[in-house]
C-alpha cells in the first residue's frame, strides 16, 4: 500500500470520528495523515496521492468536482466517500461513481466496522461500490458500444479499459497512471478509442459532459420520486439502467448536433 490515508472534513468531531475508526488497524493508522477541514489544505501537498476519505455529511462542496480537483493536483488518488443515509440512494451513488469516486460508505450501525474494509479495498487496487451501481454502469457501457460503435469496428481489451476510465471523467494522465502506461500511450489509446465512435468528432469534454448531464437528470427524476423507509428509491436496478441508457443516447447525440454539426 503505497497511498497515505487523509480524512477530509469541515466537521472537527466527524473527521475525528472517521480517524478513530481507522485507526483502529495498525496499518492504516501508521499511513494516515492529519486530516484536512478544507480543499485548500489538501491541496498544498502536490503530486502526493492518496486515498481521500471525503466526509459527505459534512461537506458544502460537490463530491464528485472536488475529487476532480484533487486527483488532477495529485494525480493517482482514489477516494472514499462516507454519506449520510438520506443522501446514499443509487442515483446520487452513480452520479459520483461517474465522478470517478472508487467507494461508498454509509452511516449505518455497523459503518465503523465496514470503512476499514472498503479503505484495505480501495489500496488494493479494488472498488467498494454497490453491485446495483456497478450493474447499472455496465449497462450504459454496453449501450454505448451497441448504439455508438461504428459499423465494423470493435474495442480491443486496453481499449476497453480506457473507455470505462473515460466514462469517470480521468484525464489522460490519469488513464496512464490507472493502467501503468504512458501518458503518450494513454492519449494513442484515447485517440484510437474515439475514432472508432460516432461522435469521434465532437471535443472530448462533450463526451464526458454528456454521461454526467444523464446522471444529473436521473437524479432530478429520482428525486421526485417515491422513496421506502431506508431512503433507497423504489425503481428496481433494471429500471434505472433503461432510463439512463435511453437518456444516454439522447444526450450524447444532442451534445454532437450542437457542438459538431457536421460530424
Amino acid at each position: 500500500m503505497a497511498l497515505a490515508l487523509q480524512v477530509v472534513s469541515s466537521h472537527l468531531l466527524g473527521a475525528l470520528d472517521i480517524e478513530k475508526a481507522l485507526s483502529v488497524h495498525e496499518v492504516l493508522a501508521h499511513v494516515l495523515l492529519s486530516h484536512a477541514a478544507s480543499e485548500a489544505e489538501t491541496l498544498k501537498l502536490k503530486n502526493c496521492p492518496r486515498l481521500f476519505v471525503l466526509d459527505g455529511c459534512s461537506s458544502n462542496m460537490a463530491l464528485g468536482p472536488l475529487s476532480g480537483r484533487l486527483r488532477a493536483n495529485s494525480p493517482g488518488s482514489k477516494f472514499l466517500v462516507v454519506l449520510p443515509p438520506d443522501r446514499s440512494g443509487e442515483s446520487e451513488m452513480m452520479l459520483l461513481f461517474y465522478w470517478g469516486i472508487d467507494g461508498f460508505v454509509t452511516l449505518h450501525k455497523k459503518w465503523k466496522t465496514e470503512l476499514p474494509k472498503a479503505a484495505f479495498a480501495l489500496l488494493r487496487g479494488s472498488l467498494w461500490v454497490p453491485s446495483e451501481v456497478l450493474l447499472t454502469f455496465v449497462k450504459q457501457m454496453k449501450t454505448l458500444l451497441d448504439r455508438q460503435l461504428l459499423a465494423g469496428q470493435s474495442l480491443t481489451a486496453r481499449e476497453g479499459q480506457v473507455l470505462q476510465l473515460l466514462f469517470r471523467h480521468l484525464t489522460n494522465k490519469e488513464i496512464a497512471h490507472q493502467l501503468n502506461i504512458s501518458e503518450r500511450t494513454a492519449k494513442f489509446h484515447v485517440s484510437n478509442v474515439l475514432s472508432k465512435l460516432h461522435k469521434s468528432k465532437c471535443p472530448l469534454n462533450s463526451f464526458r459532459a454528456a454521461s454526467l448531464c444523464t446522471l444529473q437528470s436521473s437524479l432530478a427524476l429520482f428525486r421526485a420520486g417515491t422513496r421506502i423507509a431506508t431512503g433507497r428509491f423504489t425503481l428496481s436496478a433494471l429500471a434505472m439502467a433503461d432510463f439512463l441508457q435511453a437518456r444516454f443516447r439522447f444526450r450524447l447525440r444532442e451534445t454532437c448536433v450542437r457542438r459538431c454539426p457536421n460530424s
